[in-house]
């Protein structure tokens, strides 16, 4: 991350939490943002799930203003992106 920051760039920290347990979720956000992240995204948008509600929420609680979540993938209609931008996703 530092290597981004020195150049003035942001991070973003691909999960791909489809594939991941609720801790292995926490584990590697909390990781992500100990490294200096700046964004922690959902997934590629490629694999075999995308965004959720409950993991948008789940990231934007455990970043807690230290980095943005950008959801990728899974966002199929308004209802479902107006959801996840009450749970502070700004991108």
């Amino acid at each position: 991350m530092e290597s981004c920051h020195v150049r003035g760039a942001l991070c973003k920290v691909i999960l791909e939490v489809c594939l991941l347990t609720a801790e292995e979720k926490e584990t590697a956000s909390r990781l992500s943002l100990e490294a200096g992240a700046d964004f922690l995204k959902t997934s590629t948008g490629f694999s075999t799930g995308g965004a959720t509600s409950e993991d948008v929420k789940l990231l934007a609680d455990l970043a807690n203003g230290a980095a943005k979540v950008k959801a990728s993938g899974g966002i199929r209609d308004g209802e479902t992106a107006l959801k996840m931008i009450r749970y502070r996703l700004v991108c």
